[in-house]
C-alpha cells in the first residue's frame, strides 16, 4: 500500500542537499514523458505511483524541521525537495494526495510538512538581488522562493479537486490552526507592504482553499497590510503621474512598481 512508511532515518548532514538534488533530478526523469512515440521501453507510472513518490518526498519534507542544529542546511534541503513536490503535483489532475483511508499519522506529518514550509517561505523575496542586504539574506530569499512554490501547488492541487472529502477538510482544519502556521501567516501577510512581488500568490492560494484559511489570514492581521499597501500604492502612483503630467506618450503609462505582483 502507499501509506506505509514515509520517513527515513536521519541522514548525513553533508549528504542531505546532494541527496534532495538527486530527488529533484529523479523526479523529473520520472514524470518525463516517453522521447519517442509508443516507446515500451519508457517508465510505465500510474496513479499510485505518483501518489507513493507524492507521500515520499512529503515525509523528506517534514524530516527538515527535525534537527533545529541544522537548520540551514535542512532548509536548503526543505527547499529542493518542494520543488520537487510542485513539479509532481503538475500531473495530479485526477488523483488526490489525501485519501479517506490515510492514518491519522500520515496527516500530521502532512501537516508537520506544510507547517515546515510555511515556516521557510516567510522571508522576504525580492525581484532583484540588489535589494538584499546580504548574500544570507539572498539564499534565505531563494528558499523563500522555492518553498511557496510547493505551497502553492499543494493548495492548489486540493482546491482544484473540488473534493467534499473528511480527510482534506480535516487537514485543512488543523492545518489552518496550528500556532507555527498562524505566525509564519503573519510574517507573511506583513510582506504585502514591503516590495515583496511573489507572496500575493501564495495568500490567494490560502484563501481559496478554506474558509479556516481565511480566517487565520483575517487575524494575522492582513487587513493593516493591506491598508498599508493600498496607502503606499496611492502615494507612488500620485508621484509617478505628477512627474509625467503633459509628457508625450503619458497614455501608455505603466502601473508603479509597488504593484507588480498584485493584480
Amino acid at each position: 500500500g502507499i501509506t506505509g512508511d514515509i520517513v527515513a532515518e536521519d541522514v548525513v548532514s553533508e549528504c542531505a542537499v546532494p541527496l534532495c538534488n538527486a530527488a529533484l533530478s529523479l523526479t523529473e526523469v520520472l514524470l518525463e514523458p516517453s522521447s519517442a512515440e509508443g516507446d515500451s521501453n519508457g517508465p510505465d507510472i500510474v496513479e499510485e505511483d505518483t501518489a507513493r513518490v507524492c507521500m515520499l518526498i512529503i515525509g523528506a519534507i517534514s524530516s527538515c524541521s527535525s534537527n533545529e542544529a541544522a537548520a540551514s542546511s535542512n532548509d536548503l534541503c526543505g527547499a529542493v525537495l518542494s520543488c520537487a513536490l510542485a513539479r509532481v503535483l503538475t500531473i495530479s489532475e485526477t488523483w488526490c494526495i489525501i485519501s479517506e483511508n490515510m492514518p491519522s499519522r500520515i496527516l500530521e506529518i502532512y501537516a508537520n510538512a506544510t507547517s515546515y514550509l510555511f515556516n521557510i517561505s516567510a522571508s522576504p523575496v525580492y525581484a532583484s538581488q540588489d535589494q538584499y542586504s546580504n548574500a544570507h539574506d539572498l539564499q534565505r530569499g531563494n528558499i523563500a522562493l522555492a518553498a511557496r512554490s510547493g505551497l502553492s501547488s499543494l493548495f492548489g492541487h486540493l482546491n482544484s479537486l473540488e473534493t467534499d472529502d473528511s480527510m482534506v477538510e480535516l487537514f485543512c482544519s488543523k492545518l489552518f490552526t496550528l500556532e507555527s502556521v498562524r505566525k509564519s501567516a503573519s510574517r507573511l501577510s506583513q510582506l504585502i507592504a514591503a516590495d515583496d512581488n511573489y507572496v500575493a500568490d501564495l495568500l490567494q492560494q490560502i484563501v481559496l482553499l478554506h474558509t479556516d484559511g481565511a480566517r487565520m489570514l483575517a487575524t494575522s492581521g492582513i487587513t493593516s497590510a493591506l491598508l498599508s499597501f493600498a496607502q503606499s500604492y496611492a502615494t507612488e502612483e500620485k508621484k509617478y503621474l505628477s512627474s509625467h503630467m503633459g509628457v508625450s506618450g503619458a497614455a501608455s503609462l505603466k502601473s508603479p512598481p509597488v504593484l507588480n505582483g498584485h493584480l
